[in-house]
């Protein structure tokens, strides 16, 4: 048993990126015929104002981002329910773990505190016993499976349109109820978005900002 940090980078190649933004003011300006008003340093402003105040979200669909997860069943179940998206997932069917060792995460309210670690990595420790056993008795991988934790590691490459990427970062990662796995990763992902597309993201990342500041606050009081 390896127990692993969950993780997510973007896979789509920043010199992609880079267009998107010249990209989005061309397409946006079709609606109108306003191509004429095309010049350098338009594009942040026309994005921000017709896109992101005025909530003409639609052209933000013509330029998309695909991601990588690295993260446990329990989260990518959480992903995949996201339906405007295209899913390509570790596939438990045909990997065999006995040849790689059990790859797992482990909760924070868990490995945290000795005993309950004990408890749920004895668990785990058998579970992956009990799956090296069922593959020694000719049990087939995509069978022997079916005795593996939620928490097994599993990856997932992920890609959205740029509109639905908001849509699922204010789902999850402004979403204080959100599981804390998949809040996480979707809080770094943002973070890394704003990065690459500040126009697009900014709104979003303001809210990440206030959020913390007050959940600090919160923690502070206690």
């Amino acid at each position: 048993m390896h127990i692993i940090k969950p993780s997510v980078v973007i896979e789509t190649p920043e010199s992609h990126i880079q267009d998107y933004m010249k990209l989005l003011e061309k397409f946006g300006r079709v609606c109108h015929k306003t191509e004429s008003a095309i010049a350098e340093g338009t594009a942040d402003v026309f994005v921000n104002k017709y896109m992101i105040e005025m909530g003409h979200e639609s052209v933000l669909e013509h330029c998309s981002l695909t991601a990588r997860f690295i993260c446990d069943r329990s989260a990518s179940h959480q992903l995949v329910r996201h339906r405007i998206g295209s899913f390509s997932q570790e596939s438990q069917r045909y990997v065999d773990y006995s040849e790689t060792g059990l790859e797992v995460v482990c909760p924070p309210s868990i490995r945290n505190d000795p005993v309950k670690f004990k408890s749920w990595a004895d668990t785990v420790e058998t579970l992956e016993k009990e799956y090296r056993r069922l593959l020694s008795l000719g049990v087939p991988p995509e069978d022997a499976r079916s005795v593996l934790p939620n928490c097994t590691k599993t990856e997932v490459v992920a890609t959205f349109n740029l509109r639905q990427w908001r849509h699922v970062f204010m789902q999850r990662a402004l979403n204080p109820r959100a599981q804390w796995e998949i809040r996480e990763l979707m809080t770094d992902l943002m973070k890394e978005c704003y990065r690459l597309l500040p126009v697009v993201f900014g709104d979003l990342q303001q809210k990440i900002l206030y959020n913390l500041m007050f959940e600090k606050k919160d923690r502070w009081e206690e």
